[in-house]
């Protein structure tokens, strides 16, 4: 099944294709672009390692003796697969999904790598959403700017038709960890999320939120706050300034800034400062 992946990325005139092994905590093995423009291939490439701050902030939640060995991690929005492949390593099952054909193929083939029988990492090439529809899809690189198309005037020259599916319809489990990155389609996702959260216990969400000061963004992430219970939200910077990716959680602090009371009583006229939030059921203890 690699060596069927990897002869169909071959003939894809827009890639090229390279297996590394990052510099993460722990290490292990990826499949990268050279030529995809994609951020995540691009810094992993340069540097062995994506966004060190959330990367820190994955190994914090998961290497955490609460959870049993096997713990569920729902990755929305997988992209090539980096943070599903860390949290595999980490012990976790994973559920990624992730509706872009290009990335995708990247994505399966390093889910076979960590994964051969798929009995702990399922990948999922649908779009996550309120209700069960078919969508437009712009697959354009880069990859990691891949969105659903609203309006016709969102369409460019490469799109396909994805399918949407409610995220319960495939979670029926608590999850230690729910990642969020969908490009402004946020919204759409936590709707299509509530029936987890009503029917499960959803300890950790990551989300990276557009416009996040809009007042719709705003309702949003208080909308998230309550059904999920979540006691604490943070608001974080990602940066590259760190000469090492072995990084202490000790050492975000100057990272994160705690806007749960921003949250909790919608207080619009105070900036959220950062896209990047992460929603938990403790306070952050560094």
């Amino acid at each position: 099944m690699v060596d069927t992946l990897l002869s169909a990325l071959e003939t894809n005139p827009t890639s090229s294709i390279q297996l590394l092994k990052t510099q993460t905590i722990p290490s292990f093995p990826m499949f990268t672009c050279t030529n995809c423009k994609c951020d995540v291939c691009r810094w992993i490439i340069q540097l062995g390692y994506f966004a060190p701050v959330e990367t820190t902030i994955f190994r914090h939640i998961l290497n955490n003796d609460t959870w049993e060995n096997g713990a569920m991690v729902v990755d929305v929005g997988a992209n090539v697969g980096y943070f599903s492949a860390y949290a595999t390593t980490m012990g976790c099952r994973v559920a990624s999904f992730e509706p872009n054909p290009h990335p995708r193929q990247f994505l399966l083939a390093t889910s076979f790598v960590h994964d051969i029988h798929h009995t702990k990492w399922q990948v999922y090439p649908v779009a996550v959403g309120k209700e069960e529809n078919e969508v437009l899809f712009t697959t354009s690189i880069p990859w990691g700017a891949g969105h659903i198309a609203r309006r016709m005037s969102q369409l460019d020259n490469d799109f396909v038709k994805v399918q949407v599916i409610p995220l319960h319809k495939v979670v029926k489990e608590d999850v230690v960890l729910l990642k969020i990155d969908t490009e402004g389609y946020e919204k759409d996702v936590i709707e299509g999320s509530e029936q987890l959260f009503k029917n499960h216990v959803v300890h950790n969400v990551i989300i990276e939120v557009k416009n996040f000061n809009d007042p719709d963004k705003r309702n949003l992430m208080h909308h998230l706050k309550e059904i999920g219970h979540f006691t604490h939200v943070y608001s974080y910077h990602d940066s590259y300034d760190y000469d090492r990716i072995s990084l202490e959680f000790e050492d975000l602090k100057p990272r994160f800034l705690d806007v749960t009371e921003i949250i909790d009583n919608k207080k619009y006229h105070e900036i959220v400062p950062y896209e990047d939030l992460w929603f938990c059921k403790q306070p952050i203890s560094f």
